[in-house]
């Protein structure tokens, strides 16, 4: 995405030109990196990048708490900010399962979380799972987004957010999964859980 008015964060003279999609910070044309024709980095998360290990199994924590990743709701870019009143809690079983299920794909993958919101946290306790999409991007058709509702409503389960697998990429929201999550935000303000199921990483997003 383009910008007119912001300095890049390595040239403060300089004036943005888009931003990183792993820490949201604005970068100029000269400090942008794109991986895999897809992925726009600033110098250091792509040197980071380069100096990661292809497999970690060991990376994931089991942990059942997260911290909520803000994205801005104009743009859908991630504000470098983390949420202070609300975190998630996810059943490590079930991080468990939606990670198993993303390693076994080679092609991204999405499903929706089920739970309840409780005081400051959201609460991720079961899961329904989504189409697979191609080796760019998932993008959820009616008739299926159809399907997962009515097995929702079925269970008598609400969806507090929805998960989907980047292979290889990273983990951040692209242009086609924040459209996917403003449809969905119209049911509650939801989060997204993003997984890269190659490096062993995931995050947790929403709309600040």
């Amino acid at each position: 995405m383009k910008l007119t008015s912001r300095q890049c964060a390595y040239h403060p003279d300089r004036k943005a030109a888009n931003f990183c999609n792993m820490c949201g910070n604005a970068i100029c044309d000269e400090d942008t990196k794109l991986e895999k024709k897809r992925v726009i980095l600033c110098l250091t998360c792509y040197t980071d990048r380069r100096r990661m290990p292809p497999h970690s199994p060991n990376i994931i924590p089991k942990v059942t708490v997260a911290d909520i990743h803000l994205l801005d709701y104009a743009s859908g870019l991630v504000t470098g900010k983390v949420s202070e009143n609300l975190h998630v809690k996810i059943t490590p079983s079930v991080l468990d399962t939606i990670l198993d299920r993303c390693k076994t794909s080679k092609l991204e993958v999405m499903g929706i979380l089920t739970g309840q919101m409780q005081d400051q946290y959201v609460e991720a306790d079961d899961f329904v799972h989504g189409p697979t999409g191609t080796e760019m991007n998932v993008q959820p058709k009616t008739e299926e987004l159809a399907a997962m509702f009515q097995t929702l409503i079925q269970n008598g389960k609400r969806m507090v957010g929805w998960y989907h697998s980047h292979p290889g990429l990273g983990v951040f929201m692209s242009e086609t999964d924040i459209t996917t999550h403003r449809n969905l935000a119209q049911f509650g303000n939801l989060v997204a859980l993003v997984i890269d199921p190659r490096n062993d990483q995931w995050k947790f997003f929403a709309f600040g």
